[in-house]
């Protein structure tokens, strides 16, 4: 919806995705939050796991972003996109088949978050479609993994849309109210209360 609306805006199109994913990222930080407070009061957040997955959240985040500005807008939004849904498929089958060995040790909760960090922020996701699977094999009940997978997007959010904002930073396409590459208008329309239903 983004990347039409900003083709709409006529806004260029070497920088149309880099601007709506930095701008989805941006708008994770209010949708996510609301219901992360949510799971957080029920009890649903598995603080261990998501501890033992922040700091490959965090590189991972980063590196994602990095990625994404060394391609082009095109290269993004015509061949990226359809190896997001190959690499979730993968993710999945591989969490699927070491998930509870990587819950058992630091290093691969770690490596783990890393993945799902990168993949997160190169697409300007939440990372839920990739948290949840490996959560549940690692034995978290769904209210467990869902509401951990909730928790796992703020961090993603954060670092993604703050990386999206320097690597842009100063860019001669920008349109009027971007700051880097996330477009202050468009990320106000998740302010508004009815936004979360309407996703």
């Amino acid at each position: 919806m983004l990347v039409f609306a900003f083709e709409l805006q006529n806004i260029a199109s070497e920088i149309t995705m880099h601007l709506a994913i930095g701008t989805s990222l941006a708008t994770i930080l209010v949708t996510g939050s609301s219901s992360t407070l949510g799971h957080f009061r029920r009890g649903s957040i598995h603080r261990e796991w998501l501890i033992a997955l922040l700091p490959g959240l965090v590189l991972g985040s980063i590196a994602g972003v990095f990625v994404a500005d060394n391609l082009s807008g095109t290269l993004l939004e015509n061949h990226v996109w359809p190896l997001y849904f190959i690499d979730c498929h993968k993710n999945v089958v591989w969490f699927s088949a070491q998930a509870r060995q990587c819950c058992a040790r630091q290093g691969a909760m770690a490596l783990a978050g890393g993945v799902i960090g990168m993949i997160s922020a190169l697409f300007g996701i939440g990372g839920g479609a990739m948290t949840v699977p490996l959560l549940s094999r690692c034995g978290a009940s769904m209210t467990q993994a869902v509401g951990t997978a909730a928790a796992v997007g703020l961090p993603i959010a954060l670092v993604g849309a703050l990386t999206f904002i320097v690597v842009g930073w100063g860019n001669s396409l920008l349109p009027a109210w971007a700051t880097g590459f996330v477009m202050w208008p468009a990320f106000s329309v998740s302010l508004s209360p009815a936004f979360p239903l309407r996703v």
